[in-house]
């Protein structure tokens, strides 16, 4: 997931007030020219769970 749609994710979560959910899938965020940013993602709300391999 590119990290520009990660973070319209978060604004959009956020508007909805942050409903409780299950997190069943995550991706690498990337920059636009493809990149890993180092990030991981939850693809519902666009959440950061954390840098690689913590």
């Amino acid at each position: 997931m590119k990290n520009d749609e990660a973070q319209q994710l978060r604004v959009f979560w956020e508007a909805k007030g942050n409903p409780p959910y299950d997190h069943p899938t995550i991706e690498k965020e990337r920059f636009e020219e493809g990149g890993h940013t180092g990030f991981y993602v939850y693809t519902t709300c666009g959440a950061y769970i954390g840098p690689a391999g913590e």
